[in-house]
Formats: C-alpha cells, sequence, structure tokens
C-alpha cells in the first residue's frame, strides 16, 4: 500500500485540511485524482459548500453555498513534513 496525504481545499481561507490516504501500490494516477477529489468534496460539504453544477445558470439553488475552490491533491506521506500538519498534532502514522 502507498500513503498519502492529501491536502483539502475549500476555497476559502481557514477551512483547509490535510487527511491520511492508503491506495493499493498498483494504482493509478486517475484512480488517486478521483479519490482526492471525493476527500476535498466531502470535506467541503462537510463546511457546506457545494460545487457548482455543470448547469449552474440553469440551477441554481439559492439556499446553497457553491465554492469554485475545492480541490484536493495528494503528497506521498513524509512524516518530517506531513505530521506537524496534524489537526490537534501528533502523527498520521496511526490514521493508515
Amino acid at each position: 500500500m502507498t500513503r498519502y496525504i492529501v491536502h483539502c481545499c475549500t476555497g476559502f481561507v481557514g477551512s483547509d485540511a490535510y487527511m491520511p490516504l492508503e491506495m493499493p501500490d498498483n494504482h493509478t494516477e486517475a484512480e488517486l485524482s478521483a479519490a482526492c477529489w471525493e476527500m476535498a468534496l466531502d470535506h467541503a460539504q462537510f463546511f457546506g459548500y457545494e460545487e457548482y453544477p455543470d448547469d449552474f445558470d440553469d440551477e441554481v439553488d439559492e439556499d446553497a453555498n457553491y465554492s469554485d475552490g475545492i480541490d484536493g491533491h495528494a503528497e506521498l506521506y513524509d512524516p518530517a513534513k506531513h505530521d506537524m500538519l496534524r489537526a490537534g498534532g501528533g502523527s498520521f502514522e496511526g490514521d493508515f
């Protein structure tokens, strides 16, 4: 298994997060990208943000909070670099 840290962004200051992700060693770049996107979208929805619908002009929900800054990207896990980013401190090692 390959260990990653995913940086999840909502597009708004103060709501970024770093989360662990473990993928099979034979994963593709597309699978990694899809997993990062799902994690970022889940994180944004936790804060009440949704991605813009494809047909935004026709399908506006007045009660929704949309963000065009939802993004997630992965880096190979490096304890020396990433453990200081864990909310609450400590190591990501036990989260995999």
